[in-house]
C-alpha cells in the first residue's frame, strides 16, 4: 500500500511495518539525508555522529538498474519542482544516528564485531515505493521499501542485537515495528506543500516502479558499515553465523 511518512532528518539512513494508508504519519520517523550526513544533535567536540548500516554500493550488479531508477524518478520530481536529488550515498540503516563519544568508538565496534559472528547473512527484498519526508516536512525522499520475508527471524535478530549495544552506550534503540527501506532521491519544499506535492508526485512514482527492472529483487546482506563522523571513519564487519 502507498504512504506518506515523516522521516526524522538525521546521519545517512532507515522500519518495516506494514503501510496502512495513503498519508499517515509514522511512529517511527526515520534517518536519512542528501549525500552527506546532517547532525541531529548539537556539535559537541569528541562526540560523533555514528550509525550501523548496509552500503547498497557494494552491489555492482544492481548499480546500472538503480542509476537508471533514479533518473527516471528524477524526471517525474522535476516536473513538479525545481530541483531533485538522485542519492549517492545508498544504504539500508539499521540503527539511529547515535552521538557516540570518541573514547567508546572502539568499543562499539568489538561489539559488532562479536555480533556479526552470531548473525547469518540474510536477504532483503525489494517492496515499493514510497515518500518520507524529514520532521519539520521540508525535505523529502524517494525510498523503496525492503521486506526479509522468511528472514524476518534473522533480520529481528540482528536488530535485537544491535538495540542492546546502542542502549549499552547510552543510545537510543532503533524505531519500533521500523520500515527497512533506501533511499534513492530527495528533493526540498516549503513544510506547508509537502503532503500535497507528495499526493501528485507518489501516483507517478509508483508507476515508474512498475515498469523497473528493480522489482523482485534481493539484497543480500552479508556485511554491515559502522560510520562515525562524515565517513572519516568507516568500519566494515562480515556476517558470519557461526
Amino acid at each position: 500500500m502507498d504512504a506518506l511518512v515523516d522521516y526524522c532528518s538525521s546521519n545517512s539512513s532507515d522500519d518495516e511495518a506494514a503501510i496502512t494508508a495513503s498519508v499517515a504519519k509514522s511512529s517511527a520517523p526515520q534517518p536519512t539525508v542528501f549525500d552527506q550526513p546532517v547532525r541531529c544533535f548539537e556539535h559537541v567536540d569528541g562526540v560523533w555522529a555514528s550509525s550501523v548500516m548496509f552500503e547498497v554500493s557494494y552491489l555492482e550488479d544492481l548499480h546500472e538498474a538503480i542509476q537508471s531508477f533514479q533518473a527516471s524518478l528524477i524526471a517525474v520530481i522535476t516536473c513538479h519542482i525545481k530541483h531533485g536529488q538522485a542519492l549517492s550515498d545508498l544504504h539500508v540503516s539499521f540503527t539511529r544516528t547515535h552521538a557516540l563519544q570518541h573514547c567508546y568508538l572502539t568499543a562499539f565496534e568489538q561489539q559488532l564485531k562479536l555480533l556479526a559472528k552470531q548473525i547469518k547473512p540474510f536477504r532483503l527484498r525489494f517492496g515499493n515505493i514510497v515518500i518520507f519526508h524529514n520532521e519539520d516536512q521540508t525535505r523529502s525522499f524517494a525510498a523503496i521499501t525492503l521486506h526479509p520475508g522468511a528472514y524476518t527471524p534473522t533480520c529481528n535478530a540482528l536488530l535485537e542485537g544491535l538495540n542492546n549495544i546502542s542502549e549499552a552506550y547510552g543510545q537510543q534503540a532503533f524505531y519500533k515495528d521500523c520500515q527497512l527501506h533506501v533511499s534513492l532521491c530527495a528533493w526540498s519544499h516549503p513544510a506547508a506543500s509537502a503532503c500535497d506535492l507528495a499526493k501528485q508526485l507518489l501516483p507517478k512514482l509508483k508507476q515508474s516502479w512498475q515498469d523497473c527492472a528493480l522489482r523482485g529483487e534481493v539484497l543480500l546482506i552479508d556485511r554491515l558499515s559502522f560510520k562515525a563522523g562524515q565517513a572519516t571513519r568507516t568500519v566494515c564487519v562480515s556476517l558470519a553465523g557461526e
